[in-house]
């Protein structure tokens, strides 16, 4: 189940999802963890059998900022879009973006990748910020697009 709504969607989720997908910046998505861990309270569900799954915005992946940033625009000027990829980001910027994500428990990340599709962004998803991900947050992470 996606979603966050916490009179319904948590409660649904909480008595039959096997899994739960949310966005959103770390303080609404910890807020609505804790949501969900109370209606599984009281339902009497184990909150871990819940996999949790996060879709993350947009994101380019670089070590030079300017570079990426001109990418960004460059993407959303293909896409029609007055901007491109939400996050321009260093390696270590996105795994201090969504450390605490995982930290919460949320396995699976779910990058919005538009087309044209940034190959290098990619590689450094797979390659640099999820070993430091698993790394920091002592967890396995699977990544997708």
């Amino acid at each position: 189940i996606g979603g966050g709504g916490e009179k319904k969607t948590l409660r649904t989720t909480a008595r039959f999802a096997d899994a739960w997908n949310i966005n959103g910046d770390l303080d609404e998505v910890r807020h609505k963890d804790a949501v969900l861990r109370r209606w599984c309270d009281e339902s009497g569900r184990d909150e871990s059998t819940i996999e949790r799954t996060y879709s993350s915005d947009s994101i380019i992946v670089r070590d030079d900022l300017d570079e990426g940033r001109r990418l960004a625009a460059e993407i959303g000027r293909l896409n029609g879009r007055s901007e491109g990829p939400r996050y321009v980001e260093t390696p270590e910027m996105a795994v201090e973006r969504l450390a605490p994500i995982v930290e919460l428990g949320f396995r699976h990340i779910y990058f919005d990748i538009p087309a044209p599709f940034d190959d290098e962004t990619l590689v450094r998803l797979v390659e640099e910020v999820r070993p430091m991900l698993e790394e920091r947050a002592g967890a396995t992470v699977a990544a997708a697009t």
